[in-house]
C-alpha cells in the first residue's frame, strides 16, 4: 500500500499540469493608442470566455497599477510600445520604470512557463538601450524609421502567418534594431531596408526564445505592432496575435532531478514486491 502511495506521488510529480486559461495582461504605457477597444488582436476586453481553448482574453493595467498586480494570474504579458507620440521623440520614462521595478517578477513568471511579448522601445537618437526590466540581457539601437523587414526563419510559429510584405510598409515598419542579445533568444526577422547592404540585412528586428526550467517563451520586436494595429494594418494584427499565441504555450516540465527518478523507481520496486506477494 504505501509503495503505491509513493508511485501516485512520484508519477504526480512527471505528469504535466494542464493547460491554464488563456489569459493576456497587457501594460497601458500612457499612450493615446493603448485602448483595447480600438484594436483588434483577436479578442477584446469584456468579449468571449475566459479559459475556452484558443480564447484570447485581454485584462489591460496602466503602469501606475503594475506594482499591485499579480503576474501569476495570466499566462501572456504584453508590454506596448515604449514611446508615446507619432514621431517616437517621448519614451514612455515612467512606465519603463514601473517594469523595471517589476524585473524579479517578471523572470519569475517567465522561468515558471508564463509567456512574454514586448514590443519596440526605441530613442528620439541612434543610441543603445538596454531592455532593463526583460529577464535576459537585451539591447537595441533605436530611432530609425525604416519600412523593409526581412524574415529569417519562416517556419517559427510566430511567423507562420506573416510574410516580408505583410510585415513591410506599414507607414515605418520598425525605429530601429537589436545590437545585443542573449544567446536564448534567435533572429525571426531583419532590417532590410538597404537590399545590398550585408550590414543592414543582419540587424535583427525580431528575437523568440525560451527561458527557466518550464520553458517560459518570450518574443521581442522594434516593430510597434500595437500601435499598427490601432491603425488598422492587416499585417501587424497577425503579427501580433501570432506571437502572443505561441508565448502563450510555453509551459513544459523540466527534466526530473536524480532524487525525483530515485523516488520513482523506489515506487515501481516497491509495487513489484507488492504484487509478488500477493500472488
Amino acid at each position: 500500500m504505501l509503495a503505491a502511495r509513493v508511485l501516485l506521488v512520484a508519477a504526480a510529480i512527471l505528469v504535466a499540469a494542464p493547460a491554464q486559461a488563456y489569459n493576456i495582461l497587457t501594460v497601458d504605457m500612457g499612450a493615446y493608442w493603448n485602448r483595447l477597444d480600438w484594436q483588434d488582436w483577436g479578442a477584446q476586453e469584456g468579449r468571449g470566455a475566459p479559459g475556452l481553448e484558443g480564447e484570447r482574453w485581454y485584462t489591460m493595467v496602466h503602469y501606475e497599477d503594475l506594482a499591485h498586480v499579480n503576474l501569476f494570474d495570466y499566462d501572456v504579458l504584453l508590454v506596448q510600445s515604449g514611446f508615446v507620440d507619432d514621431q517616437v521623440d517621448h519614451a514612455a520614462t515612467q512606465a519603463l520604470q514601473a517594469l523595471q521595478a517589476k524585473k524579479a517578477e517578471i523572470a519569475s513568471f517567465v522561468a515558471a512557463g508564463g509567456g512574454l511579448v514586448g514590443t519596440a522601445q526605441p530613442l528620439a537618437t541612434n543610441g543603445l538601450q538596454p531592455w532593463g526590466w526583460a529577464p535576459v540581457d537585451l539591447e537595441s539601437v533605436g530611432g530609425m524609421h525604416e519600412n523593409i523587414v526581412r524574415i529569417t526563419n519562416p517556419t517559427h510559429e510566430v511567423m507562420a502567418n506573416s510574410t516580408h510584405e505583410s510585415l513591410s510598409n506599414w507607414q515605418s515598419s520598425l525605429h530601429g534594431y537589436f545590437s545585443d542579445w542573449d544567446t536564448r533568444l534567435s533572429p525571426l526577422a531583419v532590417q532590410g531596408e538597404h537590399a545590398t547592404s550585408a550590414d543592414q540585412l543582419v540587424r535583427a528586428v525580431t528575437l523568440a526564445g525560451t527561458y527557466g526550467e518550464h520553458c517560459g517563451r518570450m518574443v521581442y520586436t522594434m516593430q510597434d505592432a500595437d500601435y499598427h494595429s490601432y491603425q488598422g494594418i492587416a499585417g501587424a494584427r497577425t503579427f501580433l496575435r501570432d506571437a502572443i499565441d505561441w508565448a502563450a504555450g510555453g509551459v513544459c516540465e523540466p527534466v526530473p532531478e536524480p532524487a525525483t527518478l530515485a523516488l520513482f523507481g523506489l515506487g515501481l520496486a516497491g509495487l513489484g514486491i507488492a504484487r509478488r506477494r500477493r500472488s
